[in-house]
């Protein structure tokens, strides 16, 4: 069920909305209102696309895989079924009246998909099973870049340093970047 959301001043500056195209940044809030109050969705492309976009002609996917490069959102699948969940969704959204919700959250994934693609009328994806351990996912920033055999390696953005910190973003919002569904606080 639709859902009215926030969205903070910050989100237009964020370095990674503005590595987004401008139709991936408005489909980003889109998903937002039709996300369940984990910010989950199921990945039903034709309804993503009636439901966010109905009058424009534009392929949702390479939008979706926009999202997923910037790790704004995880695309799963759970007993074969393809989800959407919207990263520090539940953290940054104002829930009054939280509604229960079926749909699985990726930490319940059996499958990680890293990209998303359409061949026929088949959804298919590039995955990774998720691994084993009892951490957080939290990165260090102390890799190589180079992924292990058989691994994936995440892509950074073209232009710039994707790790310098954002003092103006952090000092203003005390959030960090990628922390874009805040309500605002009072000043």
């Amino acid at each position: 069920m639709p859902r009215i959301r926030t969205i903070k001043p910050e989100f237009w500056t964020d370095e990674k909305i503005l590595e987004l195209s401008m139709p991936a940044r408005l489909f980003f809030i889109g998903l937002w209102t039709f996300a369940d109050d984990n910010g989950v969705l199921e990945l039903k492309i034709k309804q993503l696309k009636a439901r966010i976009v109905p009058a424009d002609d534009v392929d949702i996917i390479p939008l979706l895989n926009e999202l997923i490069a910037q790790e704004l959102i995880v695309s799963y699948q759970v007993n074969g079924a393809s989800y959407l969940q919207i990263k520090n969704f539940r953290k940054h959204q104002l829930i009054d009246r939280p509604r229960k919700t079926e749909l699985p959250t990726a930490e319940d994934a059996d499958i990680h998909m890293t990209s998303i693609e359409i061949s026929g009328n088949q959804l298919k994806s590039t995955e990774i099973s998720p691994g084993e351990g009892n951490g957080k996912g939290v990165r260090k920033g102390n890799g190589t870049g180079v992924p292990p055999s058989g691994g994936v390696a995440a892509s950074a953005p073209p232009d710039g340093d994707a790790s310098a910190p954002r003092a103006d973003f952090e000092q203003e919002s005390g959030s960090e970047p990628g922390d874009l569904t805040a309500p605002p606080t009072a000043a």
